[in-house]
């Protein structure tokens, strides 16, 4: 009775009916945000926008769009609302990402290591609490009379802006939180009403929350009925209301009194309204005009695929939830309510072949497709970088189809926007060593990556450029062939044949460095590319070049390039080898494992590195990548995947840096690619060296890698500041096996089959050391080409006991991997140092 008595207190705090609109009220989208103004005069009206910059998230430009639909489903106002100007972020108030995703695993990561939950050096801005006190730009649109009926005020913006709706006469109003979650600020969400569909099943409503203490609530009344979303346990706090009752209205009332909430729905439209009479008023009378010409046509064939995706095309517009055919949640353990209205990628892909050619089905789709196009507007182009050149790619497809120019203006905004240099600035709210640690790390960078997250996704960006091209042809964009230019001069150094001789087919032939990124074996296999308009082209099946380029690797003149300092590739004459030296990837951004505790969620572990992965996360290892020899072909080469396969010093601590893991992932291991501390490279010296402390461990290393003629000599120095017992330690040494024979003290060592590691999943056979490991000790290790009887000696400074790992190969057309790992000490007192030398080298 207790507990009845505070929910219907709570309820009855919420007693002043809420206001949506004014100059005084404050929004701020994630991307987008939609508001719904009932005008029930008509007689047409003035709305006066108001954009707020905070300049606190994001860099490079930051421009909004928004547009206006009439009842009828007509755009009738549209306003391109400019960046204010200031183009760099505030790194003190930069605490967070915009990412929903990033930011969760971010700011549960440093929840959980940091005293107050914020990372050292950062501090709340006061704008997220008085968004008042920055300058507005005021933009105002003419809405000319349309009749009586819903307009819809849609936003496609970005996490720095705050947006004040302010029509000329009152409307009830209600709101859609867009491709994310609803922030919330302020006392606007104490009273608010959501009408439940016919199709809703189950309803998932959650609050996440950027700061301690946690303290945001949410209690819910339907027809009498009261359900509650607690706060206080953890950053997550859900309910799920099991078979809600349909057809009617649920009050809500949201409460809390810290800056950096967001209200998450799930299972029902997101539209949240003033007042309860407008949720049942309008609750039946919201609908997508063509979306009904669509459908019509859509029964008519039902076994035409194209026109069913469309007959639930563009939903993220308001009228349904993603999950518009109704969900059934778990109650506990679940956090599948997170994403709220997330992107609706599928429903931008169709054959227009397949389509009528009926002129009512065309104009109904152009209205449609004009809409979808817009509401991307200022979509992020980074955070998964191929989902957004697909959603281009689909714009392009509606563009050919009925030839819109509003569809055109958003293609090419964002075609300019993705190929447009630091486009979208820093996202990574730590510094780091990379440079100053401020410098942009998203969007297209330098070498024409189009990086996503914190770093260089070969997949993704190969699946990127070939749509691109797609868009080339449609558009004549010249800045796509720039973007090319750039990336195919990056791609082609970081590729080497499997031979020791020139590359006969480009793709079968060939390999690339695994340093920057897991799906790094994808990288040659692919190419999307106009070669034949690009320098270096012709090196990837262009034939239209003039000047034939040669494949670095195989060039006779020796250099040292540069590659915007993430890549140094080096030819000696005889040999090539490529070190990285960019950005690693902090831990925090595979902090992904939940836990729970009732309906509270958590984050505390690491996902796997995924694609066969094992044992650590995609790290984008700082270090030698890989040295390709002339005659022999390739012999280190570095993976990330597994820190057994990687140039490293890595072990196992005692203790488990987290408690709930992945399969894939040891929690016990550290390695020294897992700190923060960037490489440098000495170009005329030609010598790498990299330094810091091993995580976890009170160890000091450095690393140095000197170039020989046909390989290079290691020098690797650890110190103890403390003493400590570690499970295990080691150097590793990788090597590709393929068409070798691994030589120790004289006795060839016979290599098993190799494990072909899953594609999408992980299996406890890749872990490397418990399958088919190979134990011996030796000073000396020879691998010989199988072909031309060429060696490569790994020639030790001492005598140690080595452990090979299980021989892989992430896909049959990638190389055959193992390695050699030299057994360290495992005790350390404090004052105890440790050299390891080696050379590896053409004998």
């Amino acid at each position: 009775m207790k507990q009845l008595t505070f929910l219907l207190l709570s309820l009855a705090l919420c007693a002043s009916a809420a206001t949506f609109t004014g100059a005084d009220k404050f929004w701020r989208p994630r991307q987008n945000l939609i508001f719904f103004l009932l005008d029930e005069k008509g007689g047409g009206f003035e709305l006066a926008l108001y954009k707020r910059d905070m300049n606190v998230y994001l860099e490079g430009k930051r421009d909004a769009y928004a547009f206006v639909i009439a009842p009828n489903g007509r755009i009738v106002a549209r306003q391109f609302m400019k960046d204010d100007g200031i183009v760099k972020n505030d790194y003190t108030y930069k605490d967070g990402i915009w990412d929903e995703g990033m930011d969760f695993r971010y700011r549960a990561f440093t929840g959980r290591n940091t005293p107050d939950g914020l990372a050292e050096g950062k501090k709340r801005s006061p704008l997220l609490e008085h968004p008042e006190q920055i300058k507005a730009d005021k933009y105002v649109l003419q809405v000319p009379d349309c009749g009586t009926g819903i307009y819809r005020v849609v936003l496609s913006s970005c996490w720095d802006h705050w947006f004040s709706l302010d029509p000329s006469r009152k409307m009830s109003c209600g709101i859609h939180s867009g491709a994310g979650p609803l922030y919330l600020h302020g006392k606007q969400m104490e009273e608010a009403y959501m009408y439940i569909s016919e199709a809703c099943r189950d309803l998932y409503i959650a609050t996440s929350e950027e700061v301690k203490p946690y303290n945001w609530s949410v209690t819910t009344m339907i027809q009498g009925i009261i359900g509650q979303c607690s706060a206080g346990k953890g950053f997550f706090n859900y309910m799920v209301w099991k078979n809600v009752p349909k057809k009617t209205v649920m009050k809500l009332c949201i409460q809390g009194t810290s800056t950096g909430a967001c209200l998450h729905v799930k299972g029902n439209p997101t539209i949240f309204w003033e007042d309860e009479a407008t949720a049942r008023k309008v609750a039946n009378n919201i609908s997508e005009p063509a979306l009904a010409v669509v459908r019509k046509y859509a029964a008519l064939q039902p076994d035409n695929k194209s026109l069913k995706r469309l007959s639930t095309f563009g939903l993220t517009l308001g009228f349904s939830d993603y999950d518009w055919i109704g969900r059934d949640f778990k109650r506990e353990n679940s956090n599948e309510g997170f994403r709220s209205s997330w992107w609706n990628f599928g429903d931008g892909r169709f054959n227009p072949k397949e389509l009528p050619q009926d002129q009512e089905l065309k104009e109904a789709l152009t209205n449609i497709f004009e809409k979808w196009a817009l509401y991307r507007y200022m979509m992020e182009t980074g955070a998964t970088v191929n989902q957004w050149a697909k959603i281009l790619y689909s714009m392009g497809t509606m563009y050919k189809y009925c030839e819109s120019p509003l569809i055109m203006e958003s293609l090419r905004y964002n075609i300019a926007r993705m190929c447009t240099q630091y486009s979208l600035g820093r996202l990574n709210p730590l510094k780091d060593d990379w440079k100053s640690g401020y410098e942009p790390d998203n969007g297209f960078i330098d070498n024409g990556i189009m990086a996503e997250c914190l770093g260089h996704d070969c997949e993704y960006n190969l699946e990127t450029d070939a749509d691109m091209s797609i868009l080339y042809d449609l558009t004549g964009m010249k800045e796509i062939l720039a973007y090319q230019e750039k990336y195919y001069r990056l791609k082609t150094h970081l590729t080497a044949s499997k031979t020791g001789t020139a590359t006969t087919n480009t793709f079968i032939d060939t390999f690339s460095e695994t340093a920057s990124n897991a799906r790094t074996r994808f990288y040659t296999h692919k190419a999307g590319a106009k070669t034949n308009l690009i320098h270096y082209g012709d090196l990837w099946g262009g034939k239209d070049n003039k000047e034939k380029t040669q494949w670095p690797h195989m060039e006779e003149k020796p250099f040292v390039r540069n590659l915007d300092d993430r890549y140094h590739a080096v030819q000696t004459g005889k040999a090539y080898m490529l070190f990285y030296t960019g950005p690693s990837d902090f831990i925090w951004n595979c902090w992904s494992q939940w836990k729970y505790d009732g309906c509270s969620a958590y984050i505390d572990g690491v996902r796997e590195a995924g694609y066969g992965g094992w044992q650590w996360y995609c790290n984008k290892s700082g270090g030698l990548g890989f040295i390709w020899i002339r005659d022999f072909g390739p012999s280190l080469v570095a993976s990330n995947h597994n820190l057994m396969y990687t140039n490293d010093v890595w072990g196992e601590t005692q203790q488990p840096f987290a408690t709930s893991n992945s399969l894939g992932v040891n929690p016990y291991t550290t390695s020294e690619v897992i700190s923060p501390k960037c490489g440098s490279f000495d170009a005329k010296a030609r010598h790498f060296t990299r330094s810091g402390i091993i995580p976890r461990t009170p160890l000091r290393f450095k690393r140095e890698i000197q170039v020989l003629d046909t390989g290079v000599a290691e020098t690797v120095t650890l110190e103890a500041t403390e003493d400590c017992t570690l499970k295990s330690l080691y150097e590793a040494i990788p090597f590709s096996v393929g068409n070798r024979d691994i030589i120790v003290n004289g006795n060839a060592i016979p290599l098993e089959k190799p494990l072909m590691t899953p594609t999408h999943y992980t299996i406890k056979e890749a872990e490397g050391f418990t399958q088919g490991t190979r134990h011996f000790e030796t000073d000396q290790i020879r691998v010989k080409n199988r072909k031309n009887g060429k060696v490569v000696l790994i020639s030790l400074d001492k005598k140690y006991q080595v452990l090979m790992p299980t021989t892989f190969k992430y896909r049959d057309i990638s190389l055959e991997m193992s390695g050699f790992n030299l057994e360290l000490p495992r005790i350390w007192e404090k004052g105890d140092n440790l050299t390891i030398k080696y050379t590896v080298a053409l004998e």
